[in-house]
């Protein structure tokens, strides 16, 4: 009876151990395949810093990385598209501005 008693202790010690791990481990917002396709659209995304400031991915995002989060919350999107790169433009400050939506309008003061 001792026995099974230690048996289901320590059972629930590696349980909340492994919970433990998995919440803790740093989750990456961009996968493989996000790289994959930009390089099958001729994208030179050879690793995660293509879009992320670290190369392993995560946060924080570079510019192209900032704009393709704003681009999927200005669409209602669920993911990130990275066909949405072809309207992507970087600026000469290393920001971005999307080719598509067009400029406003300067209006003259009457």
């Amino acid at each position: 009876m001792k026995k099974h008693i230690n048996l289901v202790r320590l059972a629930i010690v590696a349980a909340f151990a492994l919970i433990y791990f998995v919440a803790v481990t740093p989750t990456a917002r961009t996968y493989p395949p996000f790289q994959q396709k930009a390089k099958a659209l001729g994208y030179p995304a050879n690793d995660c810093s293509y879009c992320h400031v670290n190369a392993a991915g995560g946060q924080p995002y570079n510019a192209r990385g900032t704009w393709l989060t704003q681009q999927k919350e200005k669409r209602s999107a669920n993911v990130v598209d990275v066909s949405w790169l072809k309207e992507y433009k970087a600026t000469a400050n290393g920001g971005a501005k999307s080719k598509a939506g067009g400029r406003k309008s300067k209006k003259k003061a009457a």
